[in-house]
């Protein structure tokens, strides 16, 4: 069963707060519905749109200078 995309938008925030201690709406926007639309499951999406958020100083680097 497919989640709806608020369900799908709280996995994703679930992740990066574990992680990087921000929800998708303290970082720069992504298009988070087209990654939802295509199946994408949130922790790949995070991966594609974001980076990778075991490297969280990377993943703030690009947040701030990206």
């Amino acid at each position: 069963m497919q989640l709806d995309f608020d369900s799908w938008m709280r996995k994703v925030d679930s992740i990066l707060s574990r992680h990087i201690g921000l929800s998708s709406d303290d970082i720069r926007d992504r298009d988070w519905y087209s990654a939802y639309a295509d199946g994408i499951e949130p922790a790949d999406a995070i991966g594609v749109l974001v980076g990778d958020v075991t490297d969280p100083e990377s993943v703030m680097e690009e947040e701030l200078c990206g």
